[in-house]
């Protein structure tokens, strides 16, 4: 399983890498909604390339990862949600109909499920092989209201926003303005092939765990909160985990797919 650890490391570092030629492309062009999104996906792939480096081996004598961790899983927890409302604000703005409020799309819910997460969070992370850090959370009712059920709504918006500007493309009778956002719209809508099933079937997987009444004092209390549990998987990748490296990949290819995203149809 160990080869599997080999090829993780090298296409996330590959996406590390693509993610940065694009996030310079718009930089200079101050291109918001591809910015948000190549920013999610990168972070996201640097924190797995990072987390395959340092505890790619024993986990029980790797590093326990203290401040490290406990900045990172905050990101982890709420990558999801931002990448797809990136997706979605992308999308909006193609379809000609951004208002000003694509900071929320893009930052509103997940800086919102950061602060909250403490809420629902029964120890300070987990410490998973190859997958490092890993965020806790509990199996109370307010964990699918605070964390889990955001990133298929999240998902859904985005749908609704590629569609929408599916049919504003499919109807203009311009073709150069076809051809130029139609790179971005198989991109979007690539992501959300890759990215929607699998929110939902996390949120499915998360609707079968027996839900516990919830008790603050019982969830932090301060005698077992700080213990950091090391987790070993014999080099095996968890599966949601090459999906972002999916999305990160084609940035690569698709080296010119945001050119015109700053333009309306």
């Amino acid at each position: 399983m160990y080869s599997e650890l080999v090829l993780y490391k090298n296409l996330s570092g590959f996406a590390v890498a693509a993610s940065i030629l694009r996030l310079i492309w718009h930089v200079k062009s101050k291109n918001i909604p591809a910015l948000c999104l190549i920013m999610w996906i990168g972070i996201f792939n640097t924190i797995s390339f990072l987390n395959a480096f340092i505890w790619g081996g024993d986990i029980f004598i790797a590093w326990d990862g203290k401040v490290f961790c406990d900045i990172k899983i905050k990101y982890i927890i709420v990558a999801m949600t931002g990448e797809m409302g990136s997706i979605a604000a992308c999308a909006r703005n193609l379809a000609n109909i951004m208002r000003g409020d694509l900071p929320v799309f893009c930052f509103g819910v997940p800086v919102w499920m950061m602060s909250i997460h403490y809420v629902i969070q029964p120890g300070r992370y987990w410490l998973i092989e190859v997958m490092g850090c890993t965020p806790t959370v509990d199996n109370s009712w307010p964990s699918i209201v605070l964390v889990f059920i955001w990133p298929p709504i999240s998902a859904l918006v985005a749908s609704y926003f590629c569609i929408l500007f599916e049919n504003i493309l499919s109807n203009s009778t311009n073709n150069i303005t076809k051809s130029r956002f139609l790179r971005l719209y198989i991109y979007c809508s690539g992501l959300i092939l890759f990215l929607l099933p699998t929110t939902f079937y996390n949120f499915y997987r998360e609707l079968n765990v027996e839900r516990l009444p919830y008790d603050w004092k019982l969830i932090h209390d301060p005698a077992i909160w700080g213990d950091i549990y090391k987790i070993p998987t014999n080099g095996e990748v968890a599966f949601d985990k090459w999906i972002i490296i999916g999305a990160g990949l084609p940035l690569f290819l698709f080296f010119w797919v945001w050119a015109g995203c700053k333009y309306h149809v």
